[in-house]
């Protein structure tokens, strides 16, 4: 579904002395099966404009499209349109509540209306794709580790199999393995389901190698989007905003000081840039 936020603004507590406006004149269109980045530092507004997205909130003024759905601030049975969104908050193993893995998992897909055949299908797919054991499937959530905790919390969103997947910094308190792990089974579920993945991090890193829009906010407001290369291209513009270019990046801006043939700054992942170095030493160059 394509998603466009059309001079969106969202204000809370209005009208009471502790009034905010959180979000200001917001407009910004993600196509459909994008991998979205949105980027910012806390207080920039990143997390209320998922929270629109996911129709948990409801505009102060404007209209966010999300395909054939408009959500407004006066919009009313919103309950279909939540069961096309998957949303993995910080620290998912939060969410868990069953008495069971398996049982766990099944909430979504059930709540959606699926038949015993279908949830069974579902259920076994997730914890394939989260790499949990089958031998799991009767324990209880709260006897797993912290790690495993958090993929059965994640298996319970992506057996929903949603249109649109928030994740709104899925891999804080991870270790670097852990994280690198969780964004491979992100990514490849992105591109297996072909779904809309907006996913909100501190990291640039993660929003370089990830996505294929990235969205700077600042104060509220949406102040540039596009591609990465186009985004993390302009050191000062991010650092005004409180961010900084991905590590492999100004690797390689250091790197380039001394070549005199540049190494691309398109270049995210280290593998790539290994790669690409391994092929100028044996080149000589």
């Amino acid at each position: 579904m394509e998603i466009s936020f059309k001079d969106v603004t969202y204000t809370y507590f209005t009208g009471t002395p502790f009034e905010h406006r959180a979000l200001q004149d917001i407009n910004v269109q993600f196509k459909q099966g994008t991998y979205v980045a949105v980027i910012g530092k806390t207080g920039s507004g990143k997390s209320t404009l998922v929270q629109l997205l996911a129709g948990l909130l409801l505009p102060t003024r404007g209209v966010l499209q999300v395909g054939d759905t408009r959500i407004h601030s006066r919009s009313k049975k919103l309950g279909e349109y939540r069961k096309r969104v998957g949303v993995v908050f910080q620290y998912p193993e939060h969410q868990l509540f069953e008495e069971t893995v398996a049982k766990d998992i099944a909430f979504g897909p059930n709540n959606l209306g699926c038949d015993v055949a279908e949830i069974e299908h579902r259920v076994t797919e997730a914890m394939v794709w989260m790499g949990l054991s089958p031998d799991l499937r009767d324990r209880s959530p709260f006897e797993l580790s912290g790690g495993q905790m958090r993929r059965v919390a994640i298996a319970g969103v992506l057996a929903m199999r949603p249109d649109i997947l928030i994740l709104d910094e899925p891999t804080a308190g991870l270790d670097h393995l852990g994280q690198r792990d969780l964004l491979s089974i992100l990514k490849r579920f992105h591109q297996h389901f072909g779904c809309t993945v907006v996913h909100v991090t501190h990291n640039m890193n993660e929003a370089a190698e990830l996505a294929e829009q990235v969205v700077l906010m600042s104060d509220g407001k949406v102040i540039a989007t596009g591609r990465p290369v186009e985004i993390f291209r302009n050191l000062p513009y991010l650092q005004v905003s409180g961010l900084d270019v991905p590590d492999v990046t100004k690797w390689i801006m250091s790197l380039n000081e001394k070549l005199s043939t540049p190494i691309s700054t398109e270049i995210y992942e280290l593998s790539t840039l290994a790669d690409e170095l391994v092929h100028r030493w044996r080149k000589g160059s």
